[in-house]
């Protein structure tokens, strides 16, 4: 089971819970993959019966934003968009991107880039363009995926004639 949470009191109080409950094995610190994570060990008796699991605690992650939210395009024209990757906490890693438009023909989209580094600096922006191919209503997703944790952000496009 993987909890992420913001911000980290959230995460303690989280723990305190599961501890209440459980019976506390240990925890163990460490850095995997460029963030800070927590193993807790936790178990359960009942009778004759013991439940044992690893609860896998991720300080730390990012947020993707989109401006603008959503684009008119008449037909064969092009606008950009941008996608803006943030850090909180102690995230440091690759983010990898994937993009995927809701319909896959009418909609031409290119990104700058299929991952971005989020370190010490904090942010990273990705510059999308999209040309309107044929008529009709679109969703633009793009996903960031740092495993074990993915978030997305949508752009909405209607392209039309003039």
């Amino acid at each position: 089971m993987i909890l992420q949470s913001q911000p980290a009191r959230l995460i303690w109080l989280s723990i305190q819970w599961l501890r209440h409950f459980y019976d506390h094995d240990h925890s163990r610190r460490c850095i995997r993959q460029g963030r800070l994570a927590y193993d807790e060990h936790v178990s359960r008796t009942c009778g004759s019966l013991t439940h044992t699991t690893v609860l896998t605690i991720i300080v730390g992650g990012f947020s993707i934003s989109v401006s603008p939210s959503s684009l008119s395009l008449v037909q064969g024209s092009t606008d950009t968009f941008t996608f803006t990757l943030t850090k909180y906490q102690r995230f440091t890693g690759i983010v990898n991107l994937d993009s995927i438009v809701s319909r896959s023909s009418g909609l031409a989209v290119s990104c700058t880039s299929s991952s971005v580094v989020l370190a010490l600096g904090g942010t990273a922006t990705v510059i999308c363009s999209a040309t309107g191919v044929s008529n009709g209503n679109y969703t633009i997703t793009l996903t960031g995926t740092s495993s074990p944790i993915s978030h997305s952000a949508s752009v909405a496009v209607r392209v039309h004639q003039h």
